[in-house]
């Protein structure tokens, strides 16, 4: 996390150490006095031959501009990608989780023109790389209307699936395809393992505007958002960092792993929004540590820490009786989560040596409802079907919604050092994404520039260049003495 916070940190990864490595091990050589000649001989002609390798490789010749043509053709003629560019409007995106085909960047980027795309090459250094994961990750576990709500969203009017590289559920396709013309897409393409939608209507560059009904604060957003697409995660976990008038927007609040600054200021938000008809439901393994009690707890309610090995034990419901749920995967064999204490009323709970155990129940009023036993993170790593049909009848929202969104053409203009947008309607999200270098009169939601009627100019300059420059000749002038006070302790022959 420290690295990926740093400037320049996707210069960091482990990958990109090597030649660094290499250069610091070639230039020690050289400084090693006592290395006998042959052998640096030898380094450096493995050195040589390695560059000439790299060369050969990483670098198209001149020669094989035939070859890399009919290689190029050979995707066109065995997948659909040439199919989803042309009828690309905005953005495309290759849904193709297991193994990413880079060779859909370059076709997409430099061959026979371009398009834009939301998978690009190095992705994962992006400002939006969680949500473009978090779409991956949709699609692996069979979330299509998270999934395809969330690709119009990004601004993608095109979609291409692999329908066979779903790392975890097979591909759907009844549930893709019902989810994609839910949110509006067709299907033009079917042939093989690849499927191609695409949202009619689109002539160029678009936002949304957007209504979710709920909101989800705290770490556990991510996965909140992704069973109930009608949700949005919120863009801080910390719960007294909004208004009474902004929770009070929304039909729905989720908390699950939030925050907050002071106990008693998130309480009384919480309470009064629920008090004005907004429905709360607090996850209560997300429930942090109260600083004074030194215990999790909430609105009265106070967690209790239990582990269940191979199963849930038998839950007794007001609502569906007795529910006998099916023995846990290998891989959450040892399920570790809490119980609650303090409910003003129980609706669900487990007996374990004569002890009841609640996962279920109100808070101090009927719109506030705890859940325990982490259920919503079981179902959505396992999708048990008894699960779900349990936080089903506990959530009154659906997993099979999508929100409304209206469509608004833009006209986006990219200068050397700016980007003009002209938007004809208030509060749209542009699909562009945020980055810190960004100035003018535009807001951000969840890392994606909002801008409201009339002409926005957003510039961009590269950061800090005084300072930049300082640090630069720091370092230069670090070295140069380090180097002179080295050469000045080497003994002479």
């Amino acid at each position: 996390p420290i690295i990926q916070m740093l400037p320049g940190g996707s210069l960091m990864w482990m990958m990109r150490f090597l030649q660094i490595a290499a250069a610091m091990i070639f230039f020690s050589m050289l400084e090693w006095d006592s290395l006998k000649k042959p052998i640096l001989a030898v380094i450096i002609a493995l050195l040589a031959v390695d560059c000439g390798i790299c060369v050969k490789t990483f670098i198209p010749q001149k020669d094989e501009k035939t070859v890399v043509s009919s290689y190029y053709e050979n995707i066109k003629e065995e997948t659909l990608i040439d199919e989803a560019k042309a009828m690309t409007k905005n953005r495309i995106a290759v849904i193709d989780s297991v193994s990413p085909t880079e060779s859909f960047v370059f076709y997409l980027t430099d061959y026979e023109g371009s398009a834009n795309q939301l998978f690009g090459r190095g992705w994962e250094a992006a400002s939006t790389s969680l949500q473009i994961a978090q779409i991956n990750e949709a699609y692996d576990n069979g979330y299509y209307y998270f999934m395809f709500d969330r690709l119009l969203e990004m601004g993608c009017d095109t979609v291409i699936v692999k329908k066979n590289a779903a790392a975890v559920y097979h591909y759907n396709e009844t549930e893709a395809e019902a989810a994609a013309e839910l949110r509006g897409y067709t299907k033009e393409y079917d042939e093989g393992i690849y499927v191609v939608f695409h949202y009619d209507g689109i002539e160029g560059a678009y936002g949304t505007i957007t209504k979710y009904d709920g909101i989800a604060i705290g770490n556990g957003a991510y996965y909140i958002s992704m069973m109930f697409p009608t949700i949005c995660e919120a863009p801080s976990e910390y719960i007294d960092d909004f208004t009474l008038e902004e929770l009070s927007s929304y039909e729905t609040i989720y908390l699950d792993g939030f925050l907050y600054h002071d106990v008693e200021t998130a309480e009384d938000l919480i309470t009064k929004a629920s008090e004005a008809g907004t429905k709360v439901y607090i996850l209560a393994d997300g429930i942090p540590e109260n600083y004074e009690s030194k215990t999790n707890r909430f609105l009265g309610v106070e967690c209790q820490s239990v582990q269940f090995d191979n199963g849930f034990p038998a839950f007794q419901t007001t609502k569906f009786g007795e529910i006998e749920l099916a023995l846990f995967p290998d891989e959450f064999k040892n399920w570790k989560t809490v119980y609650m204490n303090g409910l003003t009323e129980v609706l669900g709970y487990s007996e374990v040596l004569d002890e009841q155990m609640p996962f279920w129940g109100k808070g101090t009023n009927d719109n506030i409802t705890f859940i325990g036993f982490n259920l919503t993170y079981y179902y959505s790593r396992t999708r048990d079907r008894n699960v779900g049909a349990i936080l089903a009848g506990i959530i009154d929202v659906s997993d099979h919604e999508v929100p409304e969104r209206q469509i608004v053409p833009l006209d986006i203009t990219y200068g050397d050092n700016s980007i003009t947008i002209s938007s004809p309607e208030d509060n749209v999200n542009t699909s562009i994404a945020e980055h810190d270098i960004f100035r003018g009169d535009f807001r951000t939601f969840n890392r994606l520039v909002f801008v409201d009627k009339g002409e926005t100019e957003i510039t961009y300059s590269y950061p800090y260049p005084v300072q930049g420059i300082l640090v630069t000749l720091a370092g230069v002038a670090v070295a140069v003495v380090m180097v002179v006070y080295i050469r000045k302790k080497k003994p002479v022959d």
